[in-house]
């Protein structure tokens, strides 16, 4: 079965690779893109499909064997064939007995349920070993016969857990990759579809032309997140089902040390489903949430505002952040034989933050309010399909309340239009262009898990928050270290090769020693008129760096990873002398990162000017007060 469908896969792979090499209708050609991708998803899917039918049949054949009948039998011979393979033997189990059915003589040879041999577990060393003594001994042993077909026979009935756990685990690997290549085809292919519609009808609008933005508010991506996690949950129910069905039926006496590989399943399925009952539970609470946008659009130059729709509790919502940012994606493509995928870049970030109760309307509506200033220079929305990178805008909302916390997520459509007004023609719109407000930038600072202190008369401090990270380390340990360790040990004990539980315990030790570092590692930087002092604690005592702010090159920022939704970025400071020193990471979000960085510049031009004119007032240069100034520091 499994056979056949990879053989469709590839037969239909090519057949849409042969139709998209022909000049035909766009509509054929995307999907001949879209054949060009099922032969690359093929064999994941045809893997998975393969070793969850061998699941399967084992679960099969065990239930077709509780039926027939137990009779005695007689071993002549029984012997342990080793086959020397790759990277661990075979093990195989030779033997041959007879036994008498409703007065019909018949000689087996099957010795278990399942066919060949492997080198998973004890199993054959046991079989082996427990047959030879009954035919050294003579003693008459049991076999179960078909009562349909009686010269089928077999000596081991029972189901062997080990070798399901260990089909299932490449059931999640490969078809998980499969499932989830397949699900983005297919979505990739329905959007395609309406947005060619949509091109049709409004082909000067392209701020209309995905299905989310022509309806009247843009809808969240709640619901999508929802389908997606509940899919997910279908496939690792399904995945894990011959699993924690052979767990169950395995009466072994050894059987327990096998049924801990079941757990993880078991733990796989249950963090899917909480996810899954998460996300639903969330749209219940708070129902469809709705974007609208003044005009419909956002344009480069002005003032963004809009109104986001909650439909039920509102009232519990005591605090919410709004993350207006802009991402360059990498769109995956084919090209020959060539697929390119570049990172993702945040370009523009901004945060908002609101504190109250929401706001109700006079349909009794939560109204959460949404201003953003986008500067003329920031990039618009780009949806091309010539293998360029694609830039698009989100809008990410969450609320804390009581139980359930608020999160939404829209995508917003950036274009330049004709009609769009100037800067100058808005009053109000200068006036927030021309707004420094100190106190925002804090609370962006703090969203972003950075902590502000102002000490008279000019001193400022920014400390990298440590809140959550105590939390988030407790957690990777006590999740990745029974998954990784736990799966890499199981791993072993079912004869899997060293490398697999090698591999798996550093994974798990690496993630555990980065969360607990990033909770030691104690960063703070302080700045007054003419020093930046760089204070770091990680296991002892604080380490203490004094730099000269005219002393200093350039601040730079740089993207080093993603946490989740978020980029993270690093503050790398360069003196006037080359040396390279790291001030805070990781930053979560680049507007976090230009506010430090723009303060710490600001202060640096005015020590520089500063000093250039006392240098002039006292007939030196610069550089000689530089160096009187290191040598009274030290």
């Amino acid at each position: 079965m499994s056979a056949q469908i990879a053989f469709c896969l590839i037969a239909l792979g090519f057949r849409m690779r042969a139709m998209s090499q022909e000049p035909v209708s766009p509509k054929r050609s995307v999907w001949g893109g879209v054949g060009c991708l099922v032969l690359f998803i093929g064999p994941f899917v045809a893997t998975g499909a393969f070793m969850w039918c061998l699941s399967i049949s084992q679960l099969v054949d065990w239930y077709k064997a509780q039926s027939w009948v137990e009779v005695p039998a007689r071993i002549w011979s029984a012997e342990l064939r080793i086959e020397m393979g790759d990277e661990a033997p075979g093990y195989f189990v030779d033997a041959e007995y007879e036994y008498v059915y409703q007065g019909r003589r018949f000689i087996g040879t099957r010795v278990a349920l399942q066919p060949g041999g492997d080198s998973i577990g004890t199993f054959h060393h046991d079989v082996a070993a427990e047959l030879k003594e009954y035919a050294r001994a003579g003693k008459p042993f049991r076999c179960f016969v078909n009562p349909k077909n009686p010269a089928e026979a077999v000596l081991y009935r029972t189901v062997r857990a080990e070798v399901i756990h260990f089909y299932v685990l490449f059931v999640l690997a490969f078809g998980g990759i499969g499932w989830a290549f397949a699900n983005h085809v297919a979505t990739q292919a329905v959007r395609a579809k309406h947005r060619a519609r949509l091109q049709r009808r409004f082909p000067q609008q392209p701020w209309r032309w995905l299905p989310e933005w022509s309806e009247e508010g843009i809808p969240s991506s709640a619901g999508k997140m929802a389908r997606t996690s509940l899919m997910w949950t279908i496939f690792v129910v399904g995945a894990t089902a011959p699993s924690i069905i052979a767990s169950a039926v395995d009466d072994r006496p050894d059987a327990h040390v096998w049924h801990r590989l079941g757990w993880i399943h078991r733990g796989l399925v249950v963090a899917a489903m909480v996810a899954t009952v998460v996300l639903f539970a969330r749209r219940a609470k708070y129902g469809r949430s709705r974007l609208f946008l003044d005009g419909g659009l956002a344009v480069p130059g002005e003032v963004v505002s809009g109104l986001i729709t909650v439909a039920r509790h509102a009232r519990s919502l005591v605090r919410v952040v709004e993350h207006f940012y802009c991402q360059q994606e990498g769109k995956t493509f084919v090209s020959g034989d060539e697929t390119e995928a570049p990172p993702k870049v945040i370009l523009w970030e901004r945060s908002c933050v609101l504190e109250g109760p929401g706001l109700l309307d006079a349909t009794n509506r939560g109204v959460l309010p949404v201003r953003f200033r986008l500067p003329e220079s920031v990039n618009e929305t780009q949806m091309t399909d010539e293998g360029l990178a694609v830039i698009r805008w989100f809008l990410d909302v969450k609320g804390k309340a009581d139980g359930l916390d608020y999160f939404e997520k829209f995508e917003v459509p950036v274009f330049r239009v004709l009609t769009a007004k100037t800067s100058d023609s808005d009053p109000e719109e200068k006036k927030l262009a021309s707004e420094s407000d100190v106190s925002q930038s804090d609370q962006t600072l703090l969203a972003s898990g950075v902590i502000v202190e102002r000490f008279p008369p000019d001193t400022v401090a920014f400390t990298r928050s440590r809140k959550n990270a105590l939390t988030a380390a407790v957690a990777t340990t006590f999740f990745f270290l029974p998954v990784f360790a736990g799966g890499g040990i199981a791993l072993h004990w079912v004869g899997a090769p060293v490398a697999f539980p090698i591999i798996f315990c550093v994974v798990a030790t690496v993630a555990v020693l980065a969360a607990w570092s990033h909770w030691l590692d104690k960063q703070r930087i302080e700045l007054n008129e003419q020093e930046l002092f760089i204070i770091r604690r990680f296991i002892g005592p604080e380490r203490l760096r004094r730099i000269a702010l005219s002393d200093v090159a350039t601040v730079e920022i740089n993207q080093i990873g993603y946490s989740g939704r978020h980029a993270l970025f690093e503050l790398l400071l360069k003196s006037t002398s080359g040396e390279r020193t790291v001030l805070l990471q990781p930053l979560k979000g680049r507007q976090a990162a230009e506010i430090i960085a723009g303060e710490i510049r600001r202060r640096v031009e005015a020590a520089c000017s500063r000093a250039r004119d006392g240098a002039e007032a006292r007939g030196t240069s610069p550089t000689d007060e530089r160096s009187a100034w290191r040598k009274s520091s030290t």
